[in-house]
């Protein structure tokens, strides 16, 4: 669940969404001003996000390959 939670392209939308308003609202110069840090920050969770699934996919087909062996030796 954590793992959806943290890698969900709609959190770091959200996270993203509400640093954006919460600064705009409290003082748009300084909003003005962390636009490009915080769209750069989002961007970086993004290319994260994408890595840590790719690892969790190679994990996941490497212990499916594992489980399929072991089963192949216990019908053999």
């Amino acid at each position: 669940m954590w793992q959806k939670l943290l890698t969900s392209k709609s959190t770091y939308f959200a996270l993203g969404a509400a640093v954006g308003l919460a600064s705009k609202t409290v003082i748009p110069a300084i909003g003005r001003a962390l636009r490009p840090v915080v769209k750069e920050t989002v961007k970086g969770g993004i290319v994260l996000s994408q890595q840590v699934q790719t690892l969790v996919d190679e994990a996941r087909e490497e212990l499916e390959d594992i489980v399929a062996e072991a089963q192949q030796d216990l019908t053999h």
